[in-house]
């Protein structure tokens, strides 16, 4: 999930847990599935002191997108929200820190924001002077099941802990609002269930400088942080290490696991300077053995060149240590991206699910001093597709050379310094992410913005002309009716039409020969016999003589039971001019629809009565303002359904 660039300056220098977010009728799925892919940028908006509607706080220095992550829908309005580090904020004291909550808009935009820092969003735990509280940020869920977002937050310059800068981590139990209701603090002294702290922190060790949640690594019921301790002296200056933290519900520590040279049964190997655990992100079950995984920066890597960076997935065991491992380096790993010395590729990382559709977690790695444009420091990310071992089968660079992405970054804004996946923020059905830009100079030297950067996979065309590609529900048979039509056909053996049910975990279920080699029309068909309830997706796999093979984009059909059973459905979500509700009710069965704002007032009002079966009601939105409103279906005997949805432009 998550990154950050923080660079060390001392005094003298399972819940609601998961970021992927699917709407319940999403037409398109999150990253269309296809064999080869091409990333575009569509547009993107940039959050600063002078765009994206971020109050005009932010003086020369803060820094602000050190670290960013998107944090789970913390209001409830329906879009996820972020939480954002600006470093060098100075309220309270100089370099104390601060942290931003950031309410979104789904174009990017920011709705309104709170603060939290030495004297903001109650927060009461005494930050002193060059604490640089914020560091880094991962989303927890609802941690201890009070129904809100929590936090994990990093104060990597702490001098609480008997030495300098030895860093600390702090746990925020968060209210709806933005601000805290209470904390846990985890550092040398304190932090474990039954007492004392951490072992083994240095001086200068920068501890909560990079970490995120990695998911129940222990199967405890309880969600888990990973560390990156880049700055961490073990067989070398700054070779680096990554801890795993075992939590419980209360933000305490119940026990660690070390991951270096020489611990955790981690054997690969790490230099002076190298900074493993520079950047550190859950990216889920790669090798599909039911346990997550990780990725670990170390952007002083030297493979290829000085300082060109270089990411480690770890493939985990449940105790924490490291079952095996890939590097994907300027020299390993198959990355044929093209690495400069300096770049530090691998100074942040984030896992981005699996966006391209072919069964394996994919990730973004950004190279924050990479030199595309005119001068040097600009900044890059790149999103690599892996394949299931943790090498890489393809990726994309999005830089200031990157078509649709037109912003003049300038020299040291270091863009790609933090990034992460926000799942589909605008409601067109690609999966988006955040890239931060701490040194951008909006408003001031070192400001800091962000950039949300709305995406879209493009399809490899298939080997056949496809024309057409059908799926509509059959009530009468209780079935669903497939069908395809071709133009044209290239060595085509035959094809497989599959079946999902979130858009990510595909099954086959039936084959159909095709006609090899033809330039007339061909048409085909099948049945889903037994289809799920709700929503299903269905793809067509088209499979050549030689093996090779290539997917369609998906199409989609809603099932209810027909039962009269309230079984109920809206789409599209976000809506524009018009709301759809697909009702199951028993005939000439009253429903009243209700439409409410966030501030609770009532909107809209309509009164209709149901026919047998499935029936589409449709709901005129044209009198609404752009916003997030609260839907309530109401039957004859009081029952009732509430569904959130967003009105856009």
């Amino acid at each position: 999930m998550k990154s950050s660039i923080y660079s060390p300056i001392n005094a003298t220098s399972m819940g609601t847990y998961f970021r992927r977010w699917i709407s319940i009728l999403c037409f398109v799925v999150i990253g269309l599935p296809i064999h080869s892919q091409i990333i575009s940028v569509v547009s993107y908006q940039k959050i600063s002191n002078f765009e994206g509607n971020l109050l005009p706080v932010l003086a020369g220095g803060d820094q602000f997108g050190g670290d960013v992550t998107e944090i789970g829908d913390l209001n409830d309005d329906g879009i996820v929200d972020f939480a954002s580090y600006a470093g060098g904020d100075d309220t309270g004291g100089n370099l104390k820190g601060a942290l931003y909550i950031l309410f979104m808009n789904s174009d990017g935009t920011v709705n309104h924001q709170q603060k939290i820092s030495d004297l903001d969003g109650n927060f009461t735990f005494a930050l002193q002077a060059e604490d640089r509280f914020g560091g880094d940020i991962a989303a927890l869920g609802d941690l201890d099941g009070d129904g809100v977002e929590d936090i994990a937050v990093g104060i990597p310059n702490d001098h609480n802990a008997s030495g300098a800068n030895r860093g600390a981590i702090v746990i925020l139990f968060m209210n709806t609002d933005g601000t805290v209701d209470h904390y846990s603090l985890i550092h040398k002294n304190t932090g474990y269930q039954g007492g004392g702290g951490v072992a083994g922190l240095q001086v200068n060790g920068y501890f909560g400088a990079q970490m995120d949640a990695i998911g129940d690594l222990n199967n405890d019921g309880v969600v888990d942080l990973v560390v990156g301790v880049a700055n961490r002296d073990n067989t070398a200056t700054d070779d680096g290490e990554v801890r795993i933290l075992f939590m419980n519900t209360l933000g305490k520590v119940i026990a660690d696991q070390k991951i270096s040279v020489g611990n955790g049964n981690f054997t690969g190997l790490l230099e002076a300077g190298d900074r493993f655990g520079q950047s550190v992100s859950n990216i889920g079950d790669l090798n599909d053995d039911g346990i997550n995984d990780i990725v670990v920066g170390a952007k002083g890597d030297d493979d290829g060149g000085t300082n060109r960076g270089a990411v480690w997935i770890l493939f985990m065991n449940t105790d924490g240590t490291v079952n095996h491992h890939q590097k994907i380096s300027n020299t390993e790993g198959n990355f044929t991206g093209v690495l400069d010395n300096n770049d530090e590729y691998g100074g942040a990382v984030s896992d981005m699910g699996d966006y391209d559709g072919d069964g394996v977690e994919d990730i973004q790695v950004g190279a924050p001093l990479d030199d595309d444009g005119v001068g040097f420091n600009h900044g890059a990310t790149y999103i690599l597709f892996l394949d299931t071992d943790g090498t890489v089968k393809s990726h994309q660079k999005i830089s200031s050379l990157s078509p649709g992405f037109t912003t003049p970054l300038e020299q040291n804004d270091w863009f790609g310094g933090a990034v992460d996946f926000i799942g589909d923020l605008n409601g067109d059905g690609y999966g988006d992410i955040v890239v931060a830009a701490a040194h951008d100079g909006d408003g001031g030297v070192f400001a800091g913005a962000l950039y949300v950067i709305f995406l879209e996979l493009i399809a490899t065309p298939l080997p056949v002309e496809l024309l057409e590609f059908n799926a509509t529900m059959n009530y009468e048979n209780r079935s669903v009716d497939l069908d395809w039509t071709t133009a044209a056909e290239i060595n085509n053996d035959y094809f497989t039409v599959e079946r999902s049910k979130d858009g990510y975990n595909w099954e086959g279920l039936f084959s159909v020969q095709g006609a090899g080699n033809s330039t007339s029309m061909n048409s085909y068909s099948g049945l889903d016999y037994d289809p799920q309830f709700g929503v299903s997706y269905y793809r067509l796999k088209q499979t050549d003589y030689n093996g090779d093979y290539k997917y369609s984009n998906p199409v989609s059909v809603v099932r209810l039971d027909g039962s009269g059973t309230s079984n109920h459905y809206i789409y599209p979500n976000p809506a524009t001019n018009a709301l759809n509700i697909l009702v199951d009710e028993r005939p000439n069965s009253r429903l009243s629809i209700s439409i409410y704002s966030v501030t609770g007032q009532l909107v809209h009002q309509q009164t209709e009565i149901s026919s047998y079966g499935t029936q589409e009601l449709k709901v005129d939105l044209s009198n609404l303002s752009a916003g997030s409103y609260m839907l309530v279906l109401e039957k004859f005997d009081g029952q009732f359904q509430r569904f959130k949805f967003v009105k856009s432009e």
